[in-house]
């Protein structure tokens, strides 16, 4: 879906169309802390989304997530440490799907 996402901006940049090239900027730079590839399929999926975050975290921030509330998927890195590694040696060793919500 990432890759669909860098087709259809490529296209569109090549099409001469900058407006798109604008939205993914204005996306990147509400979710920086996010990677580039999350940043098109969180764009894709709910463009208007202005903060995203997993259900428990919104718990966490005294909100309740609306029953029926559509899910914005992303891929989140699965973890992994070594028995004998020293503190905070952790390898990606793959990438699961995760499901955030938007504030609104």
């Amino acid at each position: 879906m990432a890759r669909q996402a860098i087709d259809q901006l490529a296209a569109a940049l090549d099409a001469g169309e900058s407006d798109r090239l604008r939205a993914y900027l204005a996306g990147m730079a509400r979710f920086h802390q996010y990677s580039l590839g999350n940043v098109l399929l969180i764009h894709m999926q709910f463009p208007r989304a202005s903060r995203v975050a997993g259900y428990r975290t919104w718990q966490r921030l005294g909100r309740q997530v609306r029953r029926g509330a559509k899910a914005i998927q992303i891929l989140a890195p699965v973890l992994w440490k070594a028995p004998q590694a020293e503190e905070g040696a952790e390898q990606i060793v793959a990438f699961r799907n995760a499901h955030v919500f938007d504030i609104s």
